[in-house]
């Protein structure tokens, strides 16, 4: 992933374009647009794969909390690309920045928007009916209120995911088989995305042999799982943790006993 350069979400002309849009409205536009209709509450999701992206500006259209007591009947996987968005309020309330995922299984309460104190949340979305075999994808470690979280890990994965989303969007819009097909494959690289990026969190707090985190992580085959890895990350498991440990030391002050010799002076 990081051999990718970063992805500027104010540049993105899509983004552009809907803010243009709802910029000619004083209220909820029509539904036949479905690239804005999708974004306000009450539109019926009845399609195995959409997606699209929400950006909320501060007393714009959209400046508001999405409020589903009873959730989707989908999933919804969701991905700051800028600004700060606040899911939940009271004790189990949470924010999210540009990185962050969440994943909100069917029938949990969505509520979410902007956070009070930030001018914007921009987030990407795609709301899916999920294969049979994704079933160990759709459960993560992290969790509140039945919302799955993966913060984002910093290594620059924040710009892929990005990318991955935006192509996802793109094959869903086309009403063919294989377009959809070529979308639920975009789909399955996020997974694999999302894995290797929660991977690369726990090789860098623990000392889990690979066999046993290729385990956590959904892959029954270790070696298959280490090439995965290689593949996004440019090296194997191993190799980032021995990496993550020396960048670790280094930020660390040597220690010096009492009785250590001290440097004479010329």
């Amino acid at each position: 992933m990081d051999n990718h350069t970063a992805f500027d979400p104010t540049e993105d002309s899509q983004v552009r374009g809907i803010i243009r849009k709802l910029a000619f409205f004083s209220e909820r536009p029509a539904s036949d647009d479905s690239e804005v209709a999708a974004l306000f509450p009450g539109f019926d999701f009845d399609v195995r794969l959409m997606a699209g992206i929400t950006p909320i500006e501060r007393g714009m259209l959209l400046d508001f909390f999405i409020d589903r007591p009873s959730g989707l009947d989908g999933w919804i996987l969701n991905l700051t690309v800028d600004g700060t968005g606040q899911v939940f309020d009271g004790e189990e309330e949470f924010t999210v920045t540009p990185g962050d995922l969440i994943l909100i299984p069917p029938g949990v309460r969505h509520y979410y928007g902007r956070h009070p104190e930030a001018q914007k949340w921009w987030h990407r979305w795609i709301y899916f009916q999920p294969r049979a075999f994704w079933k160990p994808w759709l459960a993560w470690e992290q969790e509140r209120g039945g919302v799955f979280i993966l913060p984002d890990s910093g290594d620059s994965n924040a710009s892929e995911f990005a990318r991955l989303f935006v192509q996802v969007e793109k094959w869903a819009a086309l009403d063919d088989l294989l377009s959809i097909d070529l979308a639920f494959n975009r789909l399955e690289q996020i997974r694999d995305s999302q894995r290797v990026q929660y991977a690369m969190q726990v090789l860098r707090i623990s000392d889990e042999p690979i066999k046993s985190l290729s385990a956590m992580v959904g892959y029954e085959d270790p070696l298959y799982f280490s090439r995965v890895f290689h593949r996004h990350v440019g090296m194997s498991p191993r190799a980032f943790r021995a990496k993550s440990e020396q960048a670790i030391a280094a930020t660390r002050p040597e220690d010096r006993s009492e009785d250590a010799p001290t440097p004479q002076e010329d």
